[in-house]
């Protein structure tokens, strides 16, 4: 028998062969989403693509179908909404690099990418079923609901819960939320759900595959005054369950992007995403162009990595991006921020249904943004006239301005206040008309066939009659230089050339910093878009001696404000 000689010693080349054929084997039968769910550099689908036809008649022409046939491939899934095929590669392990580049140079698609993968926020839960031995005192001419933790539920205080109910409890008004299903026949769930879709099973089994959907279902619309469990924000709101997070929470963009056009396609105004990814996306936003001109508004998580890198589609534009805060009306130490934050809401400590009839304490942006898009679904419940323009800028203009005066990085627009919110509706301008859409998805592309939703189109609605709008106020020019100061290291510290260190400093404005810049002796180092502002500067790359330093913050409007010089000397 021949060998194969190694550095630890002899391998005979029969059994190598074997090994290899076991190992390719065992890739081929593996589902790949399995595979890159369990390798953290992966972020797509192996031999997936996305393309979007730049004509739809060419999906059936000659031209396409020898493209397909010629590199081994088939189509395994379409969003005729938005003209977009995913294309399965028939043989696996193929050079993707080469793939992308023939499927580009063939012309026949506006754009080719990977069928990124993308997953639910990492949530933190603890189950109770504990009672609150100290209700909430009812006050005069209040709804306060019977619900035994409904007192725990911090975040409806926060949000002006008790006075809201005052003026709707969300009915009419029916939003979708993206995610793992859910469980219906939940005690506080029973009659809140509607008919949904599953892109798992391309069933309307919505059944929760993970657990994480029966939390945001709760957190949105959980049944109020039944003496069970917990309130939801919007207690008589109708909710659409589109599945598309797997068992091991993780989902593709291709499912996403389906289920938004479901969602819209079906007359839903409201979509909540609390799933993120790390790759931006043309598909996505394709997706999200489509809910917007729809007049649709879609709410993402920002996702909990605490960094301000951005993520899918919370980042994608006509997507409302939502960090997360915690009882205190801090950003929470898990959320993300960073200029692609659009508003903030409670998501720590939330009380809320679990799998199994249970109730458990949660953590995340995956509640943050449902209790921001339930905010939102009061106000259309209250005027369905609004258009999504209308309630983007109602919340972005009514919401509470936590940290720095005007948009930051931590908190966006403002930590969304429900009955600040509804209380603005009576002044609020009057919407544009605009003219209903009469575009249809293009009947040549052909998909699953999915059963029209049971859930009943918002009713149209005579809005109450409101005074003459009043016209929104020109901003004035802004003149105001940002503040920025240098918080480490102290001016006179001794450090080690050798050694690397971070110069770190804060910045603040009335509207908004963008950029913050480093100067070491005068000579710009390094700048920072995004907070936190620190400056990492590496060993050796300054020799030995004394240093001033000096970081200078800039405005939208290009106004900056330098900090006091810090001295440090390097031996």
């Amino acid at each position: 028998m021949s060998v194969l000689k190694t550095k630890n010693g002899e391998i005979p080349s029969l059994l190598l062969v074997t090994l290899l054929l076991f190992i390719f084997t065992l890739f081929a039968i593996l589902p790949s989403s399995s595979i890159h769910a369990a390798t953290k550099r992966a972020q797509f689908i192996q031999g997936e693509w996305l393309v979007k036809l730049k004509n739809p008649l060419h999906e059936k022409s000659m031209e396409v179908l020898n493209l397909l046939e010629a590199h081994q491939m088939k189509i395994q899934q379409k969003i005729s909404a938005l003209n977009i095929l995913v294309l399965k590669e028939k043989i696996s392990l193929t050079h993707a690099i080469k793939i992308q580049k023939m499927l580009k140079d063939s012309e026949l698609f506006d754009f080719v990418e990977p069928n990124y993968l993308a997953r639910g926020t990492e949530n933190f839960g603890i189950a109770h079923d504990k009672t609150w031995k100290n209700p909430i005192t009812p006050q005069e001419n209040k709804w306060i609901p019977n619900d035994p933790y409904f007192p725990l539920e911090w975040h409806l205080t926060t949000l002006g819960a008790i006075n809201s109910w005052d003026i709707t409890r969300g009915s009419g008004v029916t939003v979708a939320f993206i995610d793992s299903g859910v469980e219906s026949t939940h005690p506080d769930l029973v009659g809140r759900i509607g008919t949904g879709w599953s892109f798992l099973s391309n069933t309307n089994d919505t059944s929760d595959v993970l657990g994480h959907g029966t939390g945001v279902a709760g957190a949105i619309g959980a049944n109020a005054n039944n003496g069970t469990g917990v309130a939801g924000l919007a207690p008589e709101i109708s909710m659409m369950p589109l599945v598309v997070l797997d068992s091991n929470n993780y989902t593709t963009y291709a499912n996403i992007a389906s289920a938004i056009t479901y969602a819209v396609d079906h007359g839903v105004r409201l979509i909540n995403i609390s799933i993120g990814g790390s790759s931006s996306s043309q598909t996505l936003q394709n997706a999200a162009n489509y809910a917007w001109s729809k007049n649709a508004l879609i709410f993402a998580a920002a996702m909990n990595n605490s960094n301000s890198t951005p993520m899918y589609p919370a980042a994608t534009n006509h997507v409302v991006a939502v960090s997360a805060t915690n009882s205190l009306d801090q950003l929470a130490s898990f959320s993300n921020y960073g200029n692609w934050i659009t508003l903030s809401s409670p998501g720590d400590h939330i009380d809320t249904t679990r799998v199994g009839q249970l109730y458990w304490f949660v953590w995340g942006t995956s509640f943050a943004s449902p209790l921001a898009m339930t905010v939102a679904a009061l106000c259309l419940s209250q005027r369905p006239d609004l258009t999504n323009q209308n309630l983007l800028d109602l919340l972005k203009h009514y919401s509470d301005d936590l940290g720095p005066a005007g948009f930051d990085e931590s908190y966006g627009y403002g930590r969304v206040n429900a009955l600040k919110a509804l209380n603005a509706l009576s002044t609020f301008p009057l919407p544009t008309p605009i003219p209903t859409a009469t575009a249809t998805p293009n009947p040549t592309v052909i998909e699953t066939p999915n059963p029209p939703a049971t859930a009943t189109p918002n009713p149209t609605v005579t809005p109450t009659p409101i005074p003459t709008p009043i016209p929104t106020p020109v901003p004035p020019t802004d003149t105001n230089s940002p503040a920025t100061q240098i918080t480490s290291p102290n001016s006179g510290s001794v450090l080690s050339y050798k050694r690397s260190f971070t110069v770190s400093a804060n910045a603040s404005d009335d509207v908004r910093v963008t950029k913050v810049s480093l100067y070491i002796n005068n000579k710009l180092k390094k700048s920072l878009t995004s907070y936190p502002y620190n400056f990492y500067i590496k060993g050796r790359s300054l020799s030995r001696g004394t240093y001033t330093l000096r970081t200078r913050a800039y405005d939208m409007a290009g106004n900056y404000g330098d900090s006091a010089n810090v001295t440090i000397i390097l031996r």
